[in-house]
């Protein structure tokens, strides 16, 4: 891939942030449905020392309740304008 040329071990990130489908105030986030992100940040989320993980979205995507399954990964922080 021409726009990566090398890969950086989780322990170097300091954030990685996520896109939202809409959020609620545990921190719990919805995405698209493939479980792409839950997939890898769950990798992410068994290091010590691992980066924060920042959701973007608007606040007319916060729901009341995401109602998370044991898989979900939830935000460090929910950012919004």
């Amino acid at each position: 891939n021409p726009y990566f040329s090398e890969k950086i071990a989780i322990d170097k990130l300091d954030i990685i942030v996520v896109p939202l489908v809409a959020f609620d105030n545990t921190l719990a986030r919805i995405g698209r449905g493939g479980g792409y992100y839950d997939r890898t940040l769950a990798k992410v989320y068994q290091h010590k020392e691992r980066p924060y993980l920042i959701g973007l979205g608007y606040h007319m995507q916060r729901i009341l309740d995401c109602e998370p399954k044991s898989h979900d990964i939830p935000m460090d922080y929910i950012i919004t304008p």
